[in-house]
C-alpha cells in the first residue's frame, strides 16, 4: 500500500511557523522506564497515525504530510533519543519554584535535547523519511528530562496538549479516545478575502480586532522602527516565575475593585491577571514620555468557539486551530500608570469581543492571506507598537502524571514544564514576545504558579525584577 499524502494548509505555514520547532520540556520526579515510554507512544500512534506522519515539500512553499502504509522498524513512528546519567540532576540545573528571573530557557535544552534533535522543520524534511514527533528522554537517578518536539506546522499547542494527555492516559492503561478529527474542518471557515479596497474598507466595519495586511510602504515604516530600536537595546532572555498567591492577590483586589464599581458585568480570569503582569513587565522596556499606540495581541484557540470545530472534537484535533487577538491600542504613557485590575479588564473585554464567531469569521480571511503571502503576523497599524503574548497553559503540561512508568522510588508528577519554540541562535526580537510556558500546581515541589518565557532590554530588567519582587 501507497502512503497516505495529504497537504498541509496554507494557513498553517505563515512566517515563522512554517520553520518552527515546537518542544515541550519536562522535568519529572524519578526514573522512568524508557520502554514504557516508548511503547504507550507507539500505541498513540498506531491509534491516530497522522502523529507518525512525515514530512515533504509540496511545490516552491508548501509542506506535504506522508503517512506510512505501516509502520516498522525501518519506518519507526517516532524518532526516540535517550541518555541515561549514574549521578543525580545538579542543583544548579533544576529551575526553582522561586518568584524572580532564571536563567532562559534555551540555558536548559540541552537537557531535553539530543545532538541529532531537528532544531527547525527543514531538518526533518531535509532527512530521508523522518517521523515529524521526536522524544528526547535523559535519565537521572533522582529525575527523568524529557523533550517531546514536533513541528509548528503541523499541531498548535492545545493541539500538543491533547497527544502530550493521550499519551499518558495510555501509559495509566486508561481507554484509547475516539479516533482523531479526519479531513479539514477549517477549510471553509471565514468570510470570503475581500480583494478590492471598497470590499476591505466593508469587510472592516463593525470589526473589533486591528490585525492587519501591512502593504510594502507599512512594513518599511514598521521595521525600520523596530529594527532601530533592536540595534539600539541588547535584548536578554530569561525565565521568570510568578507565584500562585501573587497571582492571587491580584485576581481578588481586581474583583474587590469591580465589586466597589458595581461592575459584575466582566467576569476575569487568572489569565487576564497574568497577560496584565506581562504587560506592565514589558512596559519597563518603553519610555514613560512615549506616547505611541502599544497594542497587547494573544494567540487563542478556536475550539469550541465556532460551530466547526465543537468542544468535543476539539479535543481531538492535532493540528492548528489558533487565530490572533488583539486588544485595542493604548497610548504607552497611559498604560504606563494603568492598574495591574484596568489592564486585566482591558484584556478580558478584547476576549469577549473578539472570540466570537463572527469576530473571528472576519479575522480569518486576514490571516489566511497572510500566511499565503508569507508576511509576517501584524497586529496594529504600523504606526504603533505591540507586543504578543503567547500561553500554553491550555496544554495542561503541569499537571501530566508519568508516574505510571517509574522504576524504583519517585512520584512521577511533573517538576517544571517548560519549553521552546524559537528560531535556534537568534534572539533578536524576544523582547515584544512572551511565552507562558506552563501553570504550576501547588505541591510537595513548592508553590505553584506561571513560568514565563521573556526577554526584556538589559536595562530594563532591574526594574523587572523589583517590581516582581513587589508582587510577593
Amino acid at each position: 500500500m501507497a502512503d497516505t499524502v495529504a497537504p498541509i494548509p496554507t494557513r498553517e505555514l505563515s512566517i515563522p511557523i512554517d520553520e518552527l520547532m515546537v518542544y515541550t520540556c519536562f522535568i519529572v520526579q524519578g526514573k522512568l522506564d524508557v520502554d514504557a515510554l516508548s511503547a504507550a507512544l507507539s500505541k498513540l500512534v498506531d491509534h491516530w497515525p497522522v502523529l507518525g506522519a512525515r514530512l515533504r515539500r509540496r511545490g516552491k512553499n508548501g509542506l506535504e504530510r506522508c503517512i506510512p502504509a505501516a509502520f516498522s522498524k525501518d519506518r519507526p513512528r517516532f524518532t526516540l533519543t535517550v541518555e541515561k546519567h549514574d549521578t543525580p540532576i545538579p542543583e544548579a540545573r533544576l529551575p526553582r519554584r522561586v518568584a524572580g528571573t532564571q536563567a532562559s530557557m534555551a540555558s536548559h535544552l540541552h537537557l531535553f535535547l539530543s545532538d541529532s534533535s531537528p532544531r527547525v522543520t527543514s531538518d526533518l524534511w531535509k532527512r530521508k523519511d523522518a517521523p515529524i514527533m521526536n522524544l528526547h528522554v535523559n535519565g537521572f537517578t533522582d529525575v527523568t528530562c524529557i523533550g517531546f518536539g514536533i513541528p509548528h506546522a503541523v499541531v498548535d499547542v492545545p493541539g500538543m496538549g491533547n497527544i502530550l494527555q493521550t499519551w499518558t492516559s495510555v501509559l495509566a492503561g486508561e481507554f484509547l479516545p475516539p479516533p482523531h478529527v479526519q479531513g479539514d474542518p477549517l477549510a471553509n471557515f471565514g468570510d470570503p478575502f475581500p480583494k478590492t479596497r471598497a470590499a476591505m474598507k466593508k469587510h472592516r466595519q463593525g470589526m473589533k480586532s486591528t490585525f492587519q495586511l501591512w502593504n510594502t510602504w507599512d512594513k518599511l515604516r514598521y521595521y525600520s522602527w523596530i529594527l532601530l530600536d533592536l540595534m539600539l537595546h541588547k535584548e536578554v532572555d530569561k525565565l521568570v516565575f510568578i507565584p500562585q498567591h501573587a497571582v492571587d492577590n491580584l485576581l481578588e483586589k481586581a474583583m474587590e475593585a469591580q465589586k466597589e464599581k458595581g461592575d459584575k458585568a466582566i467576569r476575569l480570569s487568572e489569565n487576564d491577571i497574568v497577560v496584565a503582569v506581562i504587560t506592565k513587565l514589558y512596559l519597563f522596556n518603553r519610555s514613560r514620555n512615549s506616547s505611541r499606540p502599544l497594542t497587547v495581541s494573544l494567540t487563542a484557540t478556536v475550539r469550541g468557539q465556532i460551530p466547526e470545530l465543537p468542544k468535543d472534537e476539539g479535543s481531538r484535533y492535532v493540528h492548528n486551530a489558533f487565530i490572533p487577538l488583539c486588544a485595542p491600542a493604548l497610548a504607552i504613557n497611559d498604560a504606563k500608570v494603568m492598574s495591574i485590575t484596568d489592564i486585566a479588564l482591558h484584556i478580558r473585554r478584547t476576549v469577549n469581543e473578539q472570540r466570537t464567531p463572527e469576530e473571528l469569521a472576519k479575522v480569518a480571511p486576514l490571516y489566511n492571506e497572510m500566511a499565503r503571502r508569507k508576511d509576517f503576523p501584524a497586529y496594529f497599524d504600523c504606526t504603533g507598537s505591540g507586543h504578543h503574548v503567547t500561553s500554553w497553559v491550555a496544554g495542561g503540561f503541569g499537571n501530566l502524571d508519568f508516574s505510571p512508568a517509574v522504576r524504583g522510588e519517585g512520584s512521577g508528577k511533573v517538576i517544571f514544564a517548560g519549553g521552546d519554540s524559537k528560531m535556534p541562535g537568534s534572539n533578536l526580537g524576544t523582547s515584544i514576545c512572551t511565552f507562558v510556558l506552563s501553570r504550576a500546581p501547588t505541591d510537595a515541589f513548592g508553590e505553584g504558579g506561571y513560568w514565563l518565557g521573556m526577554g526584556a532590554f538589559e536595562s530594563a530588567w532591574p526594574k523587572i525584577e523589583e517590581y516582581i519582587a513587589s508582587l510577593v
